[in-house]
């Protein structure tokens, strides 16, 4: 067997980062520009049982391009992958008629975004901030029980606040620290308003402020 580029796999997501590809940063072949974390507790997909449930870890994943999880590297024109040479281990091991080697990586070594920064870097204080803030697993626990009992304006009131701080937070110090905006995705990860969309929750804003509502 070998790939035949049909391309299904890169339109999947990009691949999550593991310590032996910490060197493509090193070297220059991805930035921070190029990555989105996934938080810990955040819902994704489990590659194993494709299944929706809390991320056990934090991973630091290539990023989507526009509005899908497509990989951002990958050529729709002819299937190609525009880093092929220097791509992550994910990709070197997927082999979609025999998973096994993909399988058991996963979930084992995964860059998180300190391992990624120097100890002496200001963006460290920005994101261990922004975790107590916007704790990943207490928003998806919130989002669970508001689901359960879509009733509790208590628990879609602590959602909003949520995404306000969210918000607030990221206008505030990536305007202090000059970070590219490109980078926001990798430093801060998603938009709280957009980890809760698989919820059914929609951010709103008009001349009152922000707010959410359930669809």
């Amino acid at each position: 067997m070998y790939c035949k580029r049909c391309g299904t796999c890169c339109r999947k997501g990009g691949p999550g980062l593991h310590r032996e590809d910490q060197n493509l940063l090193s070297e220059g072949h991805l930035s921070f520009d190029h990555l989105v974390t996934i938080r810990q507790g955040e819902i994704v997909l489990n590659p194993l049982t494709g299944m929706p449930e809390p991320a056990a870890q934090e991973l630091v994943k290539i990023n989507g391009r526009g509005g899908d999880w497509s990989c951002m590297f990958f050529g729709e024109g002819d299937s190609s992958c525009t880093i092929y040479r220097n791509r992550p281990l994910e990709c070197r091991l997927l082999k979609c008629w025999d998973p096994a080697d993909i399988e058991a990586v996963i979930g084992k070594d995964n860059l998180r975004r300190l391992d990624l920064l120097s100890p002496g870097d200001p963006a460290r204080q920005m994101i261990e901030s922004h975790e107590k803030l916007c704790p990943g697993h207490e928003i998806t626990e919130l989002c669970i029980q508001y689901q359960e009992e879509p009733g509790r304006h208590d628990l879609l009131n602590s959602l909003t606040s949520f995404v306000r701080h969210d918000l607030h937070f990221r206008m505030e110090v990536f305007d202090q620290l000059k970070l590219s905006s490109a980078s926001e995705l990798f430093f801060l990860g998603r938009p709280v308003f957009k980890v809760l969309a698989p919820f059914g929750l929609v951010l709103r804003e008009d001349h009152r402020g922000i707010s959410l509502s359930r669809i």
